[in-house]
C-alpha cells in the first residue's frame, strides 16, 4: 500500500495530522525571530486502517492518467472485513502476552490470506502506480509467480481444513 500511494513525493502514505496552515505560520515565525525552524516530529506512516482507507481513495491514488483506487471484489462482500482481520490478527500477535492461552485455527487465516493477496496484486499490478519499467522485467515477473505460489499454498491449506475458499 505504501509503494501504490508514495507518489512523486512520498508524502501520501504518511501521518498527516501535523500537516496545517497554523503549524507552518508557528514555523515561519519562530524562523524569524530565531533563524532557526523548530524541531518537528518524525514522519511516520499510517496506520494499516487508514492506508487501506488512502488506497480506496480515488483522490490519493490519483497519480497517473490510468491509476485507479482499489474496489473490493464484487463477489466478496466481506472483504474489508476479512482485511480488518487480518491487521487484528497482525495486533494480537505482535502485542502477544504470554499468560494468554492462544489456540490459532488455520482455518481462520484463510479468507484474510486471500484477500491480502488480491490487495497486494491489485496494487502491483493493476492500479498504474507502481511503474514496474524501472526495475528488470524478472522482477514483475517473480512478483506475479510468488503471488501466484502463495494462492495455491491458501488454496491447500482450504483444502487441508475444508474451509471453503470461493474464487473471487
Amino acid at each position: 500500500m505504501v509503494c501504490a500511494l508514495a507518489g512523486s513525493d512520498g508524502t501520501r502514505p504518511l501521518n498527516h495530522k501535523r500537516k496545517d496552515i497554523l503549524c507552518y505560520i508557528q514555523e515561519l515565525h519562530a524562523y524569524s525571530t530565531t533563524g532557526k525552524y523548530p524541531q518537528r516530529p518524525p514522519n511516520a506512516l499510517d496506520t494499516f486502517p487508514s492506508l487501506y482507507e488512502k488506497v480506496k481513495d480515488p483522490d490519493m491514488m490519483r497519480q497517473y492518467v490510468d491509476s485507479r483506487p482499489f474496489k473490493s471484489p464484487a463477489q466478496c462482500d466481506e472483504f474489508d472485513t476479512h482485511i480488518h482481520d487480518l491487521n487484528e490478527y497482525r495486533n494480537k500477535f505482535q502485542h502477544f502476552t504470554p499468560n494468554i492461552l492462544w489456540v490459532v485455527e488455520p482455518a481462520c487465516f484463510v479468507e484474510p490470506a486471500k484477500a491480502a493477496l488480491w490487495l497486494i496484486h491489485f496494487l502491483a499490478f493493476e492500479c498504474g502506480n507502481i511503474l514496474w519499467l524501472a526495475y528488470p522485467a524478472s522482477q514483475s515477473v517473480k512478483a506475479g509467480s510468488l503471488l501466484k505460489e502463495g494462492l495455491r499454498a491458501i488454496q491447500e491449506l482450504a483444502l487441508q481444513y475444508s474451509v471453503s475458499c470461493a474464487s473471487w
